[in-house]
């Protein structure tokens, strides 16, 4: 999996990903994507994507595999 830059998912708020979660997929809508300050020690500039999803149903906190129409590559989400 290539590691995907703001560039790539910039133009990509309020649309809608697909999270994979036990055999099937959960739509989340990414609200939010921008820069994060640079770590001396990272080989690549630090994206935050901030994803909403109107279930009642608290997601655990761990990497999700998305897809997205629009972009061929997978995305991991840590929530």
């Amino acid at each position: 999996m290539e590691v995907l830059t703001l560039e790539h998912v910039a133009g990509s708020v309020n649309e809608t990903f697909a999270a994979a979660l036990n055999e099937g997929e959960v739509p989340f809508v990414l609200v939010e994507a921008r820069p994060l300050q640079h770590a001396r020690n990272s080989q690549r500039a630090l994206v935050s994507l901030l994803f909403r999803n109107g279930s009642a149903f608290l997601f655990p906190q761990q990497t999700y595999q998305m897809r997205h129409a629009r972009i061929s590559r997978a995305v991991a989400m840590r929530s």
